[in-house]
């Protein structure tokens, strides 16, 4: 029931409204279900004077009026949703077309797979005897290659003997040629020979060309210099001469360096 002298009730919820909603447009639809079943109840009852019918009724006609307002602005407010639905199934049916031109590609690239899968299948029982020869011919030329590999193996081992033989050879024929050659000291008066040890060290680095050697003896270090063929104590620093005496197969001196 509404009161004398109230305001429109269409000028409150236009104030409230700024945009219609499918929310509003059912809270006005309750609204003018509610108020119909006022008018109802006050018609039965007969409550309501003339002119709060006559006020009710326009009220009525009002709140029908903006819903059929909010109605319209609703589908004017769908109507970019709906074209955009439109246009997404427009896109939907031309990927459907696509995929089905690429399943039938796909259907015929399957079908050249299945003929070529046959023609291959054919080619290659063909080639089982000729793969049965091969594997044959394989297992000769490996016990050929086994018998070459073994081969191999014993010339490597008569190599590496000959090698062997040849260094031991080598070496004794640089001992011996160490042998032929006696190096001596000078004390002024006498000349003195080196022990065979110290005489192996100096007449090894003398054969390699080395400038110098430094050799321990006693409780002395000597540095023989082939420069100058001098020993010098590295302690006292006094000098003494060296010389190389070259010896004949028979043990006699025939050179003196």
């Amino acid at each position: 029931r509404l009161p004398l002298g109230s305001p429109p009730l269409d000028a409150k919820f236009r104030t409230e409204l700024t945009a219609p909603s499918m929310d509003e447009l059912h809270q006005v639809q309750a609204k003018l279900d509610s108020l119909t079943s006022k008018m109802e109840a006050s018609t039965e009852n007969h409550k309501v004077t003339e002119e709060q019918l006559v006020q009710t009724k326009a009220e009525k006609e009002r709140l029908q009026a903006m819903v059929d307002t909010l109605t319209q602005e609703a589908d004017a407010s769908t109507e970019p949703l709906k074209q955009q639905l439109a246009d997404l199934k427009d896109k939907v049916r031309i990927k459907q077309l696509a995929k089905n031109a690429l399943n039938q590609k796909l259907h015929h690239a399957q079908e050249e797979i299945d003929h070529l899968q046959a023609k291959l299948d054919s080619a290659n029982k063909g080639t089982v005897d000729l793969k049965l020869a091969v594997e044959g011919h394989q297992c000769s030329e490996k016990a050929l290659e086994a018998e070459l590999e073994a081969t191999k193996a014993e010339l490597a081992r008569e190599r590496k003997a000959r090698q062997q033989q040849d260094a031991t050879l080598q070496k004794l024929a640089g001992f011996a040629q160490m042998q032929l050659a006696q190096w001596h000291w000078c004390d002024g008066t006498s000349d003195w020979a080196f022990g065979a040890g110290a005489n192996y060290t100096i007449e090894k680095a003398f054969s390699e060309k080395h400038a110098r050697i430094v050799l321990p003896s006693g409780r002395y270090t000597y540095e023989v210099d082939f420069g100058t063929m001098e020993q010098t104590n590295t302690e006292t620093g006094k000098k003494r001469a060296v010389k190389r005496v070259v010896m004949a197969a028979n043990c006699q001196a025939d050179a003196v360096q």
